[in-house]
């Protein structure tokens, strides 16, 4: 099972980006596979990373009803590993930079509740 460090290089993949310095994590296969059956060969121009906070397996489960409008927009689903500690500012630092946090880095977040990133993480935005 993919983890959630595998959020960044999924989305530097369909965009076609290099991944962010010190990303190591596989991409989601199934994701790929599906980006180009409907795509071909061709690049993801924009992306919309959605990232709701504390969203799991139990949440999904006891408001299924609730998913279904987003279900019926993006259908695939895809189960991964979190990291830990789960806490929010440690699992966002892992998803939007593609690595896992060294001990220290887990520390100053938890603490700190920072919302600063220690490496770059995916540049979502393009300014011309």
């Amino acid at each position: 099972m993919s983890s959630i460090d595998s959020v960044a290089t999924t989305l530097c993949r369909l965009l076609g980006i290099p991944y962010p310095q010190g990303a190591n994590a596989d991409p989601i296969e199934v994701i790929l596979r599906e980006a180009k059956r409907v795509l071909g060969n061709n690049k993801v121009d924009k992306v919309l990373a959605y990232a709701p906070d504390a969203i799991g397996d139990v949440m999904y489960t006891a408001y299924k009803d609730d998913f279904i409008p987003v279900i019926a927009t993006a259908p695939i689903m895809v189960e991964l590993d979190s990291v830990y500690p789960s806490k929010t500012p440690i699992c966002f630092r892992s998803m939007f930079t593609g690595s896992q946090p060294d001990k220290d880095e887990i520390s100053h977040l938890i603490n700190a509740y920072a919302r600063v990133l220690c490496i770059s993480p995916v540049r979502l935005i393009r300014i011309q």
